[in-house]
């Protein structure tokens, strides 16, 4: 009887341990040094043009523009190393035309047609170089620029057309 009785035992254990799972979370990041933060909100943006009429990207009309922002928050002068933040350098990466690297290119069906990103200097991002330095205040700073469709050498074709463009701010 008592072998029973142990046999029954042991039959039970197993069959609750049946019933759990187990599972593993795997924690990673980085421990960064930065004198500000990017907006959640304005590290992924879409610039939507909606329609644009051909007649809107000739070379005697203004082309079509959009404004957008990156927004600086929670940002502090103070380093690691007792020195301060000064700066930051917002760098645009993106597939551009092969004779100018200020004109992004776009895919679609809707062909010959670019952009330019633009500062508040009105000055144009070349693709992987860094715009001028702009100067750091406490707390934010808002990053001000245009993104402008231009005509492409060849003939414009209509259709929709999207380009995927990865920035950077770096500080000094």
């Amino acid at each position: 009887m008592r072998f029973f009785l142990f046999f029954l035992c042991v039959i039970s254990t197993l069959c609750a341990a049946e019933n759990k799972q187990q599972g593993k979370v795997r924690m990673g990041g980085e421990i960064v040094e930065s004198a500000c933060t990017i907006a959640t909100e304005d590290v992924w943006q879409e610039v939507d043009f909606g329609n644009v009429f051909l007649s809107g990207l000739s070379a005697r009309n203004k082309s079509a523009e959009r404004d957008f922002q990156i927004r600086l928050v929670h940002c502090s002068p103070e380093r690691g190393n007792g020195n301060k933040w000064v700066s930051a350098t917002v760098t645009f990466h993106g597939t551009v035309e092969n004779t100018d690297d200020t004109l992004f290119t776009m895919n679609g069906k809707g062909q010959n047609v670019g952009f330019r990103i633009i500062d508040s200097n009105d000055d144009s991002a070349h693709s992987g170089k860094p715009l001028m330095p702009v100067i750091l205040s406490n707390d934010k700073k808002d990053l001000d620029f245009k993104v402008r469709l231009v005509p492409r050498n060849g003939a414009i074709r209509s259709g929709n057309t999207t380009s995927f463009v990865r920035f950077i701010v770096d500080y000094q």
